[in-house]
């Protein structure tokens, strides 16, 4: 099946280049396209029936780890996995990509971004 045709999932229909994905993350983290509410909403924890909220806006967990705000979405599809983790206030995003399904992304992810998080700490000059 080609690009044209039209499935109920990402498999062979959904092609990114690098700088597609990278004007795609400005595009988020700018805000831009849709229209403030829209964005509002998108990273709002959902009302269930209940009354009661749950991490997830539209398409992304939303969660605090150590202090941060994360945005994340992760899936899999016929033994692949993928992972996009944005750390906010760090101003960083991670993306990690399996060919294997019993792969823990998220928490190769999270170390990453500790790993990450203490080099740029170490690396500050002190005042």
């Amino acid at each position: 099946m080609g690009i044209g045709h039209i499935q109920s999932n990402g498999r062979r229909c959904f092609y990114l280049s690098i700088n597609d994905f990278l004007a795609w993350e400005r595009g988020v983290r700018e805000r831009a396209l849709l229209k403030p509410e829209s964005w509002s909403q998108t990273f709002t924890p959902v009302v269930l029936n209940n009354g009661k909220t749950h991490p997830y806006g539209f398409a992304w967990e939303l969660t605090k780890k150590g202090g941060q705000t994360v945005h994340g979405h992760d899936g899999s599809f016929g033994g692949f996995e993928a992972i996009l983790t944005r750390y906010i206030e760090q101003d960083l995003t991670l993306v990690a990509l399996a060919n294997l399904s019993d792969v823990d992304l998220k928490r190769i992810t999270e170390r990453t971004a500790k790993l990450l998080r203490e080099e740029r700490r170490d690396s500050v000059p002190p005042p």
